[in-house]
């Protein structure tokens, strides 16, 4: 009975740490450099806001590689997507862009993939070019 208590909780507990390193992309390189046609960007009625959040646009235009999850975090926030608790290697968020509260909404999913050793931004991607164009004019 011990040991069949034992299996049960090895088993339960793979289930649980699978929950906490769950990535939207499929097989994330240890040093998180990837294209763009190896990302995937969650479904946006999966945002844990249930809706687009408005950003700071120049916060967003100083986000680069090398950056640490805390500066990102200090400029726009945290992940908008339940990534899980550990080892967490890629930030989503779904923002609402645009410079006057009158302009007509766009909704833009970002993404950041970090280096699993160092936890540094290594890749940033838009879900459009329409987005990234947006952020990037000054």
């Amino acid at each position: 009975m011990k040991k069949f208590s034992l299996v049960v909780l090895a088993v339960l507990g793979v289930f649980i740490l699978q929950g906490c390193t769950t990535k939207s992309s499929e097989k994330v390189p240890r040093n998180g450099i990837m294209s763009e046609n190896e990302i995937t960007f969650p479904k946006p009625e999966k945002s844990i806001y249930n809706k687009a959040l408005s950003v700071n646009l120049e916060n967003i235009r100083k986000i680069e590689t090398g950056m640490s999850k805390d500066e990102i975090r200090k400029l726009i926030g945290t992940p908008h997507f339940a990534a899980g608790l550990a080892y967490v290697v890629e930030w989503d968020y779904l923002f609402n862009l645009k410079e006057k509260a009158a302009d007509k909404d766009m909704i833009c999913q970002y993404k950041i993939v970090y280096d699993f050793d160092t936890y540094k931004a290594a890749s940033i991607f838009w879900n459009t070019q329409e987005c990234k164009d947006f952020v990037n004019k000054k």
